[in-house]
């Protein structure tokens, strides 16, 4: 195998460049959430998540109280100091560790309490910021993914009957290859990362009140462990590893060649299970899928 080329062996075919429309082979088929406010003394801890958020006038909110180093794990919940809230500061409905907070009709923060039982000087809050007017949310708000993986991203736009959203990626409108691709469908936005690694902050922006937007931060970790063999099968997903028990795509199995390490010598080998593979585009093979004499790069059936 000589540097620059690519070798592809399929029932015995020698194939260079592309693999089209139809691939045959034999054989056998094969959200976001703010950390946790505490409070720790004693050996009783109280955390309220989330610990902050942002909501429009009458938004609801689930809150979840958790107390650790003690077997009485229930808590007295207050908002602003008042006892399950009222109409001018937030109302809590529900009993135990989850309550649902309810937003009051004008702007403003308020402070959701939750305090231990087993000792009242144990507690810990939440901070509920209301905003009048449009308001913006993506979830999930941060997430951490592989090179070339895919997450659905949704944005939620209240306090207007106009709920479009404009979707860019570092500022780039639906995204790139550089900075990661949208494919946007209304609220709802498919990313696919890029190659590289790297942190990509994802925003929609409403379309009623462009002032206002809410965004997503995006952690993309690239592939850097040595490669011998990726699995790909017809029921692979992008994004698998590449293994027999999570096989990848042909796309998939591209990228994590690209992305394999070369440190050491040895054949990267793309191994591809029997089944029918369709195709509705080709699926090209370049000069950045070039092997070399230490490191061959091979397609196998």
């Amino acid at each position: 195998m000589h540097a620059g080329s690519i070798q592809v062996r399929l029932l015995g075919i020698l194939v260079i460049g592309v693999v089209t429309s139809l691939i045959a082979c034999s054989g056998g088929a094969a959200a976001p959430t703010s950390a946790p406010a505490q409070s720790v003394s004693g050996g009783i801890a109280v955390a309220v998540n989330p610990s902050s958020s942002r909501i429009g006038p009458g938004d609801t909110l689930s809150l979840t109280a958790t107390v650790t180093g003690t077997t009485d794990t229930s808590v007295t919940w207050s908002v602003d100091g008042f006892q399950d809230g009222n109409a001018t500061v937030g109302t809590l409905t529900g009993s135990g560790s989850t309550v649902t907070y309810t937003a009051p009709a004008a702007a403003g923060t308020h402070s959701v309490t939750a305090t231990s039982n087993a000792d009242s000087t144990k507690k810990a809050s939440a901070a509920i910021t209301i905003q009048a007017g449009v308001l913006v949310t993506v979830t999930p708000g941060s997430a951490t993914l592989n090179s070339a993986a895919t997450l659905t991203l949704t944005a939620a736009v209240t306090g207007t009957t106009n709920t479009a959203v404009t979707w860019t990626v570092d500022g780039v409108p639906n995204g790139s290859t550089t900075v990661g691709a949208l494919a946007v469908t209304g609220n709802s936005a498919v990313y696919t990362a890029p190659l590289a690694s790297g942190a990509h902050t994802v925003t929609a922006t409403s379309v009623a009140d462009p002032t206002q937007s809410g965004s997503s931060t995006l952690t993309v970790q690239a592939a850097t462990t040595s490669v011998t063999g990726v699995i790909v099968a017809p029921n692979g997903v992008l994004g698998n590893p590449g293994t027999l028990a999570a096989p990848t795509t042909l796309e998939g199995a591209r990228t994590i060649i690209q992305n394999a390490s070369r440190t050491s010598p040895g054949v990267l080998r793309v191994l591809l299970r029997g089944g029918i593979y369709p195709r509705s585009s080709s699926f090209t093979l370049g000069s950045a899928d070039s092997g070399s004499a230490a490191n061959p790069v091979e397609w196998d059936a």
